[in-house]
């Protein structure tokens, strides 16, 4: 009974030192869920997706119902993302903000899981650059916007991650009828804590809806017909920086994987708010 007994309490010493072998300054911890392989930022106490590297189609086809203002979705052309990274799972919430900030400029504050906004890119990277200096890294950054539509589209080629019909089931918008979609449900118009709907194939939430995420690079005008690989927008600032994903006070079409909008550096207001990118 005693060597039962010493050798299941060698066997739960061994596991909980191994567990503490695998934490350090800026990651907590690795698992796998349902084949998805995540990291958890201690700073934070937000979970980061792995991604990995492909090659997919970015933008609309021609006959991808859209407003005719959306005319810089075109040509749909492949991209390469060449390297694997890590992808904030969630979008960045205000307690997380807070964490490093210390402040919450939130429009809708008192929300501790519902997306920060009302913070510009420019506040963004001073978010950044302190978490980076916290954990000792200079890994996380935002997504560029070849990256964002990799992880939205999750290796869909339909108009949202969900197949060709957004429905308020499924994601934070305003409602209506996109396409021949019929929509009867009522919109929340506030927006929501994260992870109030389900994950797209890649375990990623919300990547239609809910608020505006900023991406790093210049937003390009026109797209290339060719391949590229990691493209990092424009050398030069455009029409601002990219916005992805749309947001509850917008309509299905806003939300659509392949919709671009932009701000300037300074933008802020409360359809505005990120999630971040950690390189490998």
């Amino acid at each position: 009974m005693k060597k039962i007994f010493l050798s299941f309490y060698c066997f739960i010493f061994i596991v909980s030192f191994s567990s503490c072998t695998m934490t350090n300054k800026g990651i907590k911890s690795t698992e796998t869920e349902t084949n998805i392989v995540y990291i958890k930022s201690k700073a934070i106490d937000a979970k980061f997706v792995h991604i990995k590297n492909g090659t997919f189609l970015m933008g609309s086809s021609e006959n991808e119902v859209k407003e005719a203002t959306d005319n810089d979705e075109s040509p749909k052309h492949p991209i390469k993302i060449s390297k694997d990274f890590y992808i904030q799972e969630t979008e960045t919430t205000q307690k997380q903000w807070e964490k490093i900030m210390g402040n919450n400029p939130s429009e809708q504050p008192h929300c501790d899981d519902c997306p920060v906004n009302n913070i510009s890119w420019l506040e963004i990277q001073t978010f950044i650059k302190k978490l980076n200096e916290i954990e000792s890294t200079n890994k996380y950054r935002l997504p560029t916007e070849a990256e964002w539509e990799y992880i939205a589209r999750a290796g869909t080629t339909t108009p949202f991650t969900y197949g060709e019909c957004l429905y308020l089931k499924d994601a934070n918008f305003n409602g209506g009828s996109y396409a021949n979609c019929n929509e009867t449900g009522k919109p929340k118009n506030k927006l929501m804590p994260v992870k109030s709907y389900r994950p797209n194939n890649w375990g990623i939430y919300d990547v239609h809806g809910n608020i505006f995420e900023l991406c790093n690079d210049w937003k390009i005008p026109e797209y290339p017909s060719s391949l590229t690989v990691d493209p990092q927008g424009s050398q030069t600032p455009q029409k601002g920086k990219s916005l992805r994903g749309g947001s509850y006070l917008f309509n299905a079409n806003r939300a659509r994987s392949a919709n671009r909008t932009a701000t300037w550096i300074n933008g802020k207001g409360g359809n505005i708010g990120f999630r971040l990118a950690r390189d490998l």
